[in-house]
């Protein structure tokens, strides 16, 4: 009754991509005439390849009679055979083609049995660093990132790693855009992580982490929250027996660090404890000129100096599976944590006053800035997935994340002259959030011949609760004062229900997929001191998702889809109160924002060109009611700005991305990657038109090379070029990075040696205007060195095969 209930509620359907010509989600589907089946894996004999091409051609001539891809199982299927004699090839990046030699096709089925696919570089002996997937795999329906192949990212973080995709820029530093906007969700394991976008990624080091999926288009059973789509995080995980792994890293800037992870499997459970500590340091000198305009007097700020960025994360977490039944599997996870990050800026600093041409007053001071930020965590999970008998793919499964954190937040100004007295007033900052959130989902899956029906209900349940104070002294001697017209008290709740349904199939070589999601949303926000400026809203929204994909001749494909999104405003951005970011800015929060919208349109063809592929994917996004938190004069303060954020109008942008990876000769691949876009905004400022528009584009190129036996090195480069923004313009951006890896004692010892940004090219260079002020900003990053060395107990390596769908134990579902 239950089931019956569900199925009711929800009202269309999805389910993984029918992979033209592929078999049901889930399994070997049943024999039939004139049909083919079969299975890809890895050289182990067990591994699935997902994603691998299949052709079937004609033996006399070598006629291309069908083919398909094969699914997350690794098994495939080609119907509607005639009788004749044919073989069967099979290909995929970074593999050996294999050929099923000439056989007989009469009416019965037949079954190849296991297809065993071999690296495609030379085999080595024992220890072979030459076998590693892919760098990057453009999949159907997302890109992925194999980070164990990086060299040069071992030693840094999840940022590093996605520099290798063109629709990710990271600037001078560490703050992450794709496809141009910072809006977008992170997942840890297919789970909600606790920190939102760049703040999530920086926390991660990169050898914790198995893998990194970009979703840009995701279908209706994921959140619609984010302008530009998911990044999944797919952390290293657990492997039979007694297995693990250590890695130790050091180098300049303060960089250093450790993390371990340890499983162990016996009987129906398998265990796993795993930690990390790290610190990463981004440095450089910071250079900012400030103009503002009073009638005939500009006051003019200066300043130069030295300035960075230290991020302290730490995890641990500790799990377990247990496989209660064949059909029945449970998982439970917990993790404790903090992210920590400060900022210091110390420069030499001039303030000015010119009237009428002529400097009427100058000085020249010492400014001290201190930005700290302290965020502890707790995670609890729970994910359970039943299996049912009566066909394959047939599944409930339920999950409970629970989260909570407690942020501190300090902001410290000193301005001294040159005697060690003060110039001006010091100034002390704190804000205090505590928050903690509860997920709830239950997702239905039931496979409908060659079609697939899905549905599901998802809560989001948030509370939250902090306070923000400002102290000011007047002297080296003076006390801390609170001020209280900028001290305040706050509270903020939101609850979003969710239902989606999914309907997807096939038709001979069409593969297809409709979804609509349905949202309620009620949100209160609440502060103490400004009850008049209490927010509540209640809004039900619906996202609509297509997908299609078409498998052309000669291992092509074609794939196009349509998804509606949402940005809803962060809760600081929401806050209407002033508070001080520090000593010349002023911000406050905007509780009339309305969320933006944006439609996502993709159009996207692949080509596999023997050991080759080329990817070339078009897009288009339009947001509506687009978020911009401006910049302005300070009335109270003509030496001051304000900052807060508006809804200015529309944003679009488009564009195309091509991605091709080819082997130069055996031992050097090259991987070469292009996104041109053009980026457009619409709209008004205090009713001063802000409509611009600039065409971008951005280049990586990537080159391993094979050193001997067991060396490797890695050559990266990206540029980014000028772009305009809603008050300004940013200049272009060009880097290069080097690593090598080597190993020892059969595979038991890896060293790797990396260099980044090491023509101290990668630079921060932003114009930003308004009716009465314009500003200059640079910062110049400094080049880093890091050396790292990993140890692997039990020869230990990630599980490449994913787990079943609701589990929440590794990749998220795919979209088709």
């Amino acid at each position: 009754m239950k089931l019956q209930l569900i199925l009711l509620s929800f009202f269309l359907a999805f389910t993984q991509f029918a992979f033209a010509q592929g078999p049901r989600a889930g399994g070997m589907p049943p024999m039939s005439n004139g049909t083919i089946f079969g299975k890809v894996v890895e050289e182990d004999g067990t591994t699935p390849i997902e994603f691998a091409s299949v052709v079937l051609h004609q033996s006399s001539d070598d006629k291309v009679i069908g083919g398909g891809i094969t699914n997350e199982k690794g098994f495939f299927r080609i119907s509607k055979i005639d009788e004749g004699n044919y073989y069967i090839q099979v290909k995929f990046m970074g593999y050996e083609t294999t050929r099923i030699d000439s056989f007989d096709m009469g009416t019965e089925a037949k079954r190849v049995g296991k297809i065993v696919l071999k690296s495609s570089a030379t085999e080595l002996e024992e220890v072979s660093v030459s076998a590693d997937r892919p760098k990057v795999e453009y999949n159907i329906d997302r890109k992925v990132i194999n980070v164990s192949n990086l060299a040069t990212a071992m030693s840094g973080t999840a940022v590093e790693v996605l520099e290798n995709l063109p629709s990710i820029q990271v600037d001078a530093e560490g703050e992450v855009s794709l496809r141009g906007s910072s809006d977008f969700t992170v997942f840890i394991d297919g789970r909600p992580s606790v920190f939102s976008g760049s703040d999530a990624l920086k926390q991660l080091p990169a050898s914790s982490i198995a893998s990194i999926e970009v979703i840009t288009n995701p279908s209706a059973k994921y959140d619609p929250d984010g302008t530009s789509g998911i990044i999944n995080i797919i952390t290293k995980k657990k492997m039979g027996g007694f297995s693990g792994v250590a890695n130790v890293h050091g180098g300049n800037q303060g960089r250093y660090g450790s993390d371990a992870l340890f499983s162990y499997k016996t009987g129906k459970f398998n265990f796993y404890l795993g930690g990390d500590y790290n610190n990463y340091g981004r440095n450089g000198t910071s250079t900012n000129i400030t103009n503002t305009y009073r009638g005939d007097t500009t006051f003019v700020q200066s300043a130069k100096g030295d300035a960075g960025r230290a991020f302290t994360p730490y995890n641990i977490k500790a799990g377990f599976d247990f496989d209660a039944t064949k059909n029945d599997l449970f998982t439970l996870m917990f993790s404790k944590g903090q992210w920590g990050m400060n900022r210091t800026e110390e420069s030499d600093f001039i303030d000015e006053e010119i009237i009428n041409g002529v400097p009427s007053f100058s000085n020249s001071f010492f400014s001290d800035e201190l930005f700290e930020i302290k965020n502890n965590y707790y995670t609890a999970d729970l994910d359970y997935v039943h299996k049912f008998k009566d066909k394959k793919g047939h599944e409930l499964s339920f999950g409970a994340y629970f989260r909570t954190s407690e942020k501190d937040e300090s902001t410290e100004n000193i301005f001294e002259n040159s005697d060690g007295s003060y110039y001006k007033e010091g100034q002390y900052g704190t804000e205090y959030d505590k928050d903690k959130s509860l997920r709830l989902k239950l997702d239905y899956i039931l496979p409908l011949g060659d079609n697939k029906f899905e549905a599901g209900y998802q809560a989001r349940l948030e509370r939250a609760e902090g306070y923000n104070e400002l102290f000011l002294k007047d002297g080296s001697d003076g006390e801390w004062v609170l001020q209280d017209e900028f001290s305040f008290n706050n509270t903020y709740s939101r609850d979003i229900h969710s239902a989606y349904g999914i309907f997807s199939g096939k038709k001979n070589k069409l593969g297809y997929q409709f979804g609509l999601r349905a949202e309620y949303t009620d949100r209160q926000i609440k502060i103490l001191e400004l009850p008049e400026d209490d927010s509540h809203i209640n809004r039900i929204d619906l996202f609509p998702t297509v997908h299609f994909s078409y498998q052309l001749p000669k291992e092509q494909q074609l794939m196009a889809s349509y998804g509606r999104k949402i940005n809803r405003p962060r809760s600081w951005y929401l806050e209407p109160f002033l508070t001080y970011s520090d000593a010349f800015n002023v911000r406050r929060g905007n509780p009339d924002l309305l969320p933006e919208f944006i439609d996502s349109y993709e159009l996207g063809y692949q080509k596999n060109i023997k050991n080759a592929t080329l990817s070339v994917e078009g897009y288009y996004r339009i947001e509506h009611n687009n978020i911009q938190r401006i910049t302005l004069v300070y009335e109270e303060d003509p030496s001051k700005r304000i900052s807060y954020p508006i809804n200015v109008g529309t944003e679009s942008t488009g564009g195309v991305e091509i991605m091709y990876s080819t082997p130069i000769v055996k031992w050097w691949h090259m991987n070469l990657a292009t996104n041109l876009f053009s980026y457009s905004i619409e709209g008004k400022i205090e009713e001063q038109d802000i409509s611009r528009s600039s065409f971008n584009w951005t280049a990586n190129i990537s080159n391993d090379l094979k050193l001997g036996k067991i060396g490797r090195l890695q050559i990266s480069s990206r540029y980014y070029s000028p772009t305009v923004t809603a008050q300004g313009e940013r200049e272009d951006m060009v880097s290069l990075d080097l690593g090598y890896r080597q190993q020892f004692m059969d595979g038991k010892f890896s060293l790797n040696v990396m260099a980044r940004n090491i023509l101290g090219t990668m630079n921060r260079e932003q114009y930003t205007y308004g009716p009465d002020f314009d500003s200059y900003r640079n910062f110049e990053m400094l080049p880093s060195y890091s050396v790292s060395l990993s140890y692997r107990i039990n020869n230990y390596k990630p599980k490449r095969g994913k787990r079943p769908s609701g589990s929440g134990g590794g990749g998220m579902e795919g979209d088709f």
